[in-house]
């Protein structure tokens, strides 16, 4: 560029110029340290727990064979020789990948995921049944192995009931009677103490449903009505207390429209019938008692009401069901890496089918997840992508009551959780109303990642952490690194109603997060790796004082840069390069060139080590191969500015003089007076080492 005072330059190079610290790049080269990384693992592969075997006995250290079927496996068994290297995969463009991904097969996957035969999945039900029986024959026909106790299935037990007929309520006075609508005025409650049946009788207000509320009153027999509160002893009071029925009193309009998972088990033989109802019903129970439903909430002393009421809830409550989660696994290529596993996870499970007979299809809650997990298998085995690590695509049952099937993973993982890398749960990704990608969970390498492509593919992200309830959390307790994508932080649209159909979904937003997603977990499980392999290859070379193997590491496109890099080396001793370390920071990778963070510290016998500098380092993809290069010079902070090449030959009077020329002839340039001293430190290896 030869205009070098273009007016769009003006604020950032004030900001450079009046920086308070200038550190002096000596080039790429001062990657001239040792590489901290885990010590790789040296147990050999072995096929994960089979089904006869106890789950809490399952703690193998060591992951399933590539090839080999796991035991009581259903279906083919997929080996490598399956799967072909396309010209994406070929070349190295796992950007180009990940942008394979049709939203119109993602939402052929919705659709079918979210059919209303299927009765909105609910765990346990002959349509949850069946469509994991859906998962596991796409996973076998797009190349995942099975990866569960029964093929593809992991089974458990989780808690499940049915409505058989609509609820009813009728509210009688001596002036009226009236019969309530069902998911207008009032909606039923389930699990624990709370159930079907019918309750009839007379009501008494009893404010929070304390045990001091019930105090000199005898509702055995009669209906108690409370405000409501998700606390359990509310319920436990009330059967304790002999009423026949409860009445809780929300002005959460969402509570009453929106169905209402079942998530434990009945406690009792006969449970209590439970309603939520709307200040509406509240006003009718109050007629005739001079209050009305905005009084009673200041009404705290007890209150016998002047009305009858009776409900019922026609429920059918096994108690349990069987439940499964749909595992299928693409082994990793690298055998250094295989031992190592990541999670795509997403949830199929969802509401099931409402009391008057209406689906809730669940299409972007959250067949949209894993139509995306799907989409990203066809991707990968159209393009005959092999990831380096082992990739495990998992599909949690029971979600909806509780992150059940996730829960059940945890506590009988498949693979070791020590070696578990990451996991990524996708989770209502169809759909967005402002169209900002939430990356919910721990600040680490697989959220700056998310970042990182979704800057590649133009997407708006905002980050959060622990803000967004699904199955990511529980792995995040379990120590294990975990992320959710999930659109505009779940504030969309038809949440948990009927209306979340397969045509309220966004093409575009599958695309986005599905890309994203795959992107991503290509980089997680191939590239990182590969990348600080070289880093530490060039390391090696350094300290064995390689001269060409360490210039085997850098671009050779770039003569300027290979020119420069043998100047260096030539005039700094192998001792200097041995007295340093290099740490390695975050890492970003895009679709052509990369950025890592390296600190380089001098050390310092028992006084321990200083930072010599610290600066991001670029890195260049040359076809499947990657290169390093400059450091990112456009990387400016308040404390720090990376500025020139220094040659070794300088002086430090030298140095000093040129820097304060250039320094003042930029200033002159773009018209700026230097108001506050400037301090500069010439950050050299080998000079810092010798003195």
């Amino acid at each position: 560029m030869t205009n070098s005072t273009r007016t769009d330059g003006r604020p950032y190079l004030s900001k450079l110029l009046h920086s308070m610290l200038v550190v002096l790049w000596v080039g790429a080269f001062c990657i001239a340290c040792q590489i901290r990384q885990p010590t790789p693992p040296t147990a050999a592969p072995a096929p994960a727990p089979t089904a006869s075997v106890p789950a809490v006995a399952a703690k193998d250290t060591r992951a399933p064979s590539p090839v080999q079927p796991l035991p009581g496996e259903v279906g083919p068994t997929i080996s490598r020789s399956a799967r072909e290297a396309g010209p994406l995969v070929t070349q190295g463009d796992l950007a180009g990948v990940a942008q394979l991904f049709d939203p119109r097969e993602a939402l052929a996957f919705v659709e079918a995921l979210a059919a209303p035969r299927w009765g909105g999945r609910q765990t346990g039900s002959a349509g949850g049944i069946a469509v994991a029986r859906y998962i596991a024959d796409r996973f076998a026909a797009l190349g995942l192995q099975p990866a569960g106790t029964e093929g593809y299935y992991q089974s458990f037990s989780a808690p499940y009931a049915e409505m058989i007929a609509l609820p009813t309520l009728v509210i009688t006075t001596s002036a009226s009677r009236e019969e309530f609508a069902y998911r207008r005025d009032y909606a039923f409650a389930w699990g624990g103490y709370a159930g079907g049946g019918v309750a009839v009788g007379h009501v008494f207000w009893l404010g929070d449903g304390r045990q001091e509320d019930y105090r000199g009153l005898d509702v055995a027999g009669q209906i108690v009505f409370c405000r409501y509160s998700p606390k359990e002893d509310l319920l436990r009071q009330a059967v304790e207390h002999g009423a026949s029925g409860l009445l809780l009193l929300t002005e959460d309009e969402g509570r009453i429209s929106r169905l209402r998972t079942y998530r434990e088990p009945a406690y009792l033989p006969t449970s209590l019938p439970t309603l939520l109802v709307s200040p509406r019903v509240a006003d009718a129970l109050l007629e005739g008692n001079g209050y009305s439903a905005q009084d009673l909430s200041i009404l705290y002393k007890p209150l016998p009401l002047k009305a009858l009421a009776r409900f019922s809830i026609p429920l059918r409550e096994p108690g349990e069901a069987p439940a499964r989660n749909v595992m299928g696994v693409l082994p990793g290529a690298n055998p250094t890496l295989r031992d190592k596993v990541l999670v795509l996870s997403a949830h199929y499970d969802h509401l099931g089918t409402d009391a008057d007979g209406t689906p809730y299809l669940g299409a972007n809650d959250n067949a949209s997840g894993v139509a995306v997990l799907l989409e990203i298998a066809r991707t990968w085995h159209s393009a005959g992508f092999y990831p380096g690590c082992t990739v495990l695509f998992a599909t949690w049952d029971g979600e909806e009551q509780g992150l059940l099937g996730s829960r059940h993973y945890i506590e009988n993982p498949r693979y070791p959780l020590a070696n578990t890398i990451a996991v990524l749960t996708l989770d209502m990704v169809g759909l967005a109303s402002k169209g900002v990608l939430t990356i919910d969970g721990s600040e680490g390498a697989l959220s700056r990642q998310l970042g990182a492509s979704a800057r590649m593919l133009g997407v708006t992200t905002q980050k959060t952490s622990g803000g967004v309830g699904s199955d990511h959390e529980l792995f995040l307790k379990a120590n294990v690194p975990a992320a959710l994508l999930i659109w505009d932080d779940g504030a969309v649209p038809y949440y948990h109603t009927p209306d979340d159909t397969p045509h309220t979904l966004q093409p575009e937003r599958l695309r986005q997060a599905g890309a994203i997603a795959s992107h991503t977990a290509m980089v997680i499980s191939t590239v990182e790796p590969q990348l600080r392999d070289l880093l530490a290859t060039q390391v090696e070379a350094l300290r064995a004082g390689d001269t060409e193997a360490y210039m085997a590491t850098l671009d050779d496109r770039d003569e300027g840069l290979l020119r420069s890099a043998r100047i260096w080396l030539t005039s700094h001793p192998l001792e200097a390069f041995r007295a340093t370390t290099t740490t390695l920071g975050a890492l970003e990778v895009g679709a052509d060139s990369a950025q890592v963070a390296i600190t380089v510290r001098a050390t310092e016998g028992q006084a321990g080590s200083r930072v010599l500098a610290s600066y991001p380092t670029r890195l260049v993809r040359r076809g499947t191969a990657w290169k390093i290069t400059w450091p990112v010079a456009e990387v400016i902070t308040d404390s720090q500015v990376i500025a020139n090449i220094v040659q070794p030959t300088q002086g430090d009077r030298q140095w000093l003089a040129s820097t304060v020329d250039t320094y003042g002839r930029l200033n002159h340039a773009l018209g700026l007076t230097a108001t506050s001293p400037l301090t500069m430190t010439r950050n050299v290896l080998h000079s810092a080492l010798s003195r």
